[in-house]
This record gives structure tokens, C-alpha cells and sequence, in this order.
């Protein structure tokens, strides 16, 4: 990458998000908006009283598996390729353009922020449309796709919030119980060199991860085996030396 001005990186990061890729997040945002309908429509026709203990489990271990997901995405996209990486480049130039300039999340409207995001859900949503549940496993099932959905469709909305000077009061509320990405939480990835806390949905799971130094053991398995360092295309972008990078990898 030829040497540019922040400004001019900016421009070109921004340049990227083209008018195909817009046409294409509203047909993704809309796509969810009638699927999750019907997914919640099924939910709700096999719902009971009985297995309203099954709906709290499935709501509650759906926020972590989401977080964990969110995580693993927020760290491949950070970590690996470039804005040129076949079919995912388009996807990556977001978090390039993050790193870059953190606060332009905020300009985003809801098409711009969750289409992606709601691409990933289609698939799913749509066999919990037409689900049929027959057993206890299978409500689950249905709940925790359901919940999951949801929950994944939003990160990128949670993410925004947390950068959000002031945030509406209702979601004040839930950041400050830590149900949705707070802040503070999410504070500590955007430090240099951007390699920790990648869990954007609540943030529950970034004190155990980093704990269990997880991504630093997954990175450290990739170099050894194709050879490749992380978060190299990332350091270009924000003109960062790799050298203690690569040091500690």
C-alpha cells in the first residue's frame, strides 16, 4: 500500500461502500424484517407454559454463543486478509475503516450499520420459519436460532451504541447492566494494537477469553501452520510498526 495521508485513507475506505453494496444491505435488512416476523410467529405458536423455562435458557445461552460469534468475526476481520480479499474484502473495508476512524460508525443509518449483519441471519431465520417443533429439543432449537438472530442481526447496532456519545436512556440502561455492549467494555479493543476484547454483542465473554489468552492461541496456531502474521494489513492502514507485533506472535 502506497503511503496516503489519514485523510486520504479515510476517502478511499469510504469510497468503498459502493451503491451495489447498498442496494444490497436494504434487501438483506428487509429480507430479516420479514423473517424474523415469521420465526417469532412459530415461537409464539409453540410456546406454553410448560416450556417457558426452555424459552429463558434458550434467550440466555443464545446472548453468549452470540457474543462468542461476534467475537470470532470481529477477530478474522481485524486479524486476517485485506479490502482485496476475494467476496469478504467489501465486508473488511468496514473494519479498516473502523480502525481508522472510530466515531464514523455514528454517522451510519440502520441500512448501513446492520446490513451485513443481517445477511448472516437469512438462512437460519428461514428454517425457524418453517421449523416443526415435536419435542422440548426442538423448542429450544427454534428459541435459541430464533434469539440467536436477533441478537447477531444487532451487534453491529450494539457496537454503534457503545461509541455513541449519549446513547438513548433506555439503552444507558442497558449498558450500564451489561445486557447490550457498554462503553467501557468496549474501550479497552480500541487501543493499539486493536488485538483484544472482540465480543461486541454484550462483552460478556472478553474478560474470560483474554483470561484464556484464546485468540492469541488461535494466531499463534495460523502463523505456525501458513506462516502469515496477524493484524498486518490493519497496521498498513493505520501506518503502525509491526515489529512488537510480530515480536510477540
Amino acid at each position: 500500500m502506497k503511503k496516503e495521508g489519514k485523510a486520504e485513507k479515510k476517502q478511499l475506505l469510504k469510497a468503498g461502500y459502493t451503491n451495489s453494496k447498498r442496494l444490497g444491505e436494504i434487501f438483506c435488512v428487509v429480507c430479516f424484517a420479514f423473517l424474523i416476523f415469521f420465526a417469532f410467529v412459530n415461537v409464539w405458536r409453540n410456546s406454553q407454559w410448560s416450556n417457558a423455562w426452555i424459552f429463558c435458557i434458550a434467550f440466555i445461552l443464545s446472548m453468549l454463543f452470540s457474543d462468542f460469534v461476534a467475537g470470532l468475526v470481529h477477530w478474522y476481520a481485524d486479524t486476517w486478509g485485506t479490502i482485496e480479499t476475494p467476496f469478504l474484502g467489501t465486508f473488511i473495508r468496514s473494519f479498516r475503516e473502523h480502525h481508522l476512524d472510530p466515531v464514523a460508525i455514528c454517522t451510519h443509518d440502520a441500512i448501513e450499520t446492520n446490513g451485513d449483519n443481517c445477511l448472516t441471519t437469512l438462512v437460519p431465520l428461514y428454517f425457524m420459519c418453517v421449523k416443526e417443533v415435536t419435542s422440548s429439543w426442538d423448542y429450544f432449537s427454534l428459541c435459541f436460532w430464533a434469539w440467536t438472530c436477533i441478537f447477531v442481526a444487532f451487534t453491529n447496532q450494539f457496537h454503534k451504541w457503545a461509541h455513541t456519545y449519549r446513547p438513548p436512556a433506555v439503552v444507558r440502561f442497558l449498558q450500564d447492566y451489561g445486557i447490550i455492549l457498554s462503553r467501557k467494555n468496549h474501550s479497552v479493543h480500541h487501543l493499539n494494537p486493536f488485538d483484544t476484547h472482540y465480543c461486541i454483542t454484550n462483552g460478556w465473554l472478553n474478560q474470560p477469553l483474554q483470561y484464556i489468552e484464546f485468540w492469541r492461541v488461535l494466531e499463534y496456531g495460523i502463523t505456525a501452520i501458513f506462516g502469515v502474521y496477524p493484524r498486518e494489513n490493519d497496521r498498513e492502514w493505520m501506518d503502525v510498526s509491526s515489529q512488537k507485533t510480530q515480536k510477540t506472535n
